[in-house]
């Protein structure tokens, strides 16, 4: 299954919510290159990942990597499943790789076990900011901490070129710099 690159458009931070995360309303579209390529097979119990590809390096296979967090949460008690993941999305891009893949998983497991669209969308709510918008693909405007996914319909193609910086940048630190520059203004 192809996990798509998330490109956001436009994005507003509309303020800080009781829970210290931050509210976003933003115009988010999938590309189509690069992509990560998930493969799930069936396993005896449990989950097990390997990650290969051109951009695995310091991609975790444990509970602290998104894909492997999305299916221990939504995988039925009882049932097993080994992840094969190949990268090709950067980390620390703001690519919306580790939500991609974690997307991809539920919309598998989804379809796999006939898992509720509700209970699915709750799940990828409590991964990440960018996982509901990855599940439901295309072009949305996502709002709130990510959990409000607004389907939009029509707009042309568009090019874009991405340019990705040799580092990556970790988004709560991100967040933390916009509230520091919001500070002093």
């Amino acid at each position: 299954m192809r996990a798509p690159t998330k490109l956001t458009l436009a994005l507003r931070v509309t303020g800080v919510l009781p829970d210290g995360y931050h509210a976003l309303d933003a115009l988010v579209v999938d590309v189509d290159a690069p992509a990560d390529l998930l493969s799930v097979v069936d396993a005896d119990a449990g989950v097990t990942m390997h990650v290969h590809g051109p951009r695995a390096g310091g991609v975790p296979t444990d509970a602290s990597n998104l894909a492997m967090r999305a299916a221990l949460a939504l995988l039925p008690d009882g049932a097993g499943l080994h992840l094969d993941l190949e990268k090709h999305i950067p980390a620390g891009a703001g690519l919306g790789g580790g939500s991609a893949d974690a997307a991809a998983v539920l919309r598998v497991l989804r379809e796999r076990f006939a898992i509720d669209d509700a209970r699915v969308m709750e799940v990828a709510a409590a991964l990440g900011a960018d996982v509901p918008v990855c599940v439901r693909g295309g072009v949305n405007r996502m709002e709130g901490r990510g959990e409000i996914v607004t389907p939009l319909v029509g707009g042309p193609a568009l090019d874009v070129v991405v340019a990705v910086p040799p580092f990556g940048c970790s988004t709560p630190a991100v967040y933390r710099a916009w509230e520091i520059g919001r500070a002093h203004v």
